[in-house]
Parts: structure tokens; sequence; C-alpha cells
């Protein structure tokens, strides 16, 4: 009865640090963008990929072309037009081997429809949002895009 409860308390001490370092290394950054004049002002990291990937297609940029710049596994698609999350989740999902709904942008509203297909684009983003951002306005100065962060986390 005393080992296991000392094994119950090591366990618990366990968790709280490895809480405590995922807390510690954890980015709130927030970014002020602007795309072909429309800003976002003081966007958290999601809110900052979603707002340039919907800028980028409603430009006339394809998801298929936008996954050769953001890498191809930040995508999921199916090969039909989807109006809701519930038609989508029920299609054949492409690129995927395990499909988790809260991994994606894939509510209703968010979905992106292009040339006959429904994407999906992923909201799993680390430290890595200002460059990738970055990337895209490079490879695309069409849309004369400019991030700057507004606050570090």
């Amino acid at each position: 009865m005393v080992i296991g409860y000392y094994q119950v308390k090591l366990r618990e001490k366990v968790a709280e640090q490895r809480q405590s370092r995922r807390e510690s290394s954890r980015d709130f950054s927030r970014f002020d963008i602007t795309v072909n004049g429309k800003s976002g002002e003081n966007l958290n990291k999601r809110q900052t990929i979603h707002f340039v990937i919907n800028e980028c297609v409603r430009f006339g940029i394809s998801p298929q072309e936008l996954l050769k710049v953001t890498g191809e596994k930040r995508w999921i698609w199916v090969d039909k037009e989807c109006l809701t999350k519930q038609e989508f989740e029920s299609a054949d999902i492409k690129n995927v081997r395990t499909y988790d709904h809260s991994r994606w942008f894939n509510a209703d509203n968010e979905l992106i429809r292009f040339d006959g297909k429904t994407y999906a684009f992923s909201n799993q983003h680390g430290k890595d949002t200002y460059e990738l951002v970055r990337n895209i306005f490079k490879q695309y100065p069409g849309l004369q895009g400019e991030i700057r962060f507004a606050s570090l986390g």
C-alpha cells in the first residue's frame, strides 16, 4: 500500500514537470498582417495562418500551389466540394493516415473549396508561423503581404 502511494505521487510529480516544460516553451507571439490592403491586427498564430491562407486563395492561388510552399503535410482534401464539416468528414479524406478533427481548420466557414475539391489546412503551427508566412509572401509578391510581430510570447 505504501509503495502504491509513492508510485502515484511520483507519477503526479513527473506529470507536473512535463506540463511545466510544455507551458514554458509555448509560443504566444502575436502578429499584425497585411495582405492586398486587408489587415489583421494582434492575431495569434492560428488566426495569422488562417488569415494568410484564406487571402491567398481569395487572390486565386490554389491550395495545390500553396502546398508546395507550406509543405504537403499541412493540407488534407477530398475530391469533391463540401459545404459542411460533416460532409467533408464523411468523404474519403486524402493525405492523412489518421484524421483528428481538432488538428485542422475544418469548420463549415473554414473549409476551402477550389476547383471541385475541398481542402482543410492544419491549425498546428509551432514557432515557424512567422517564417512560413514570410516564405508565402516571398513566393507570391503580388499579395503585397507584410507580417510584423505585435508582441512576442
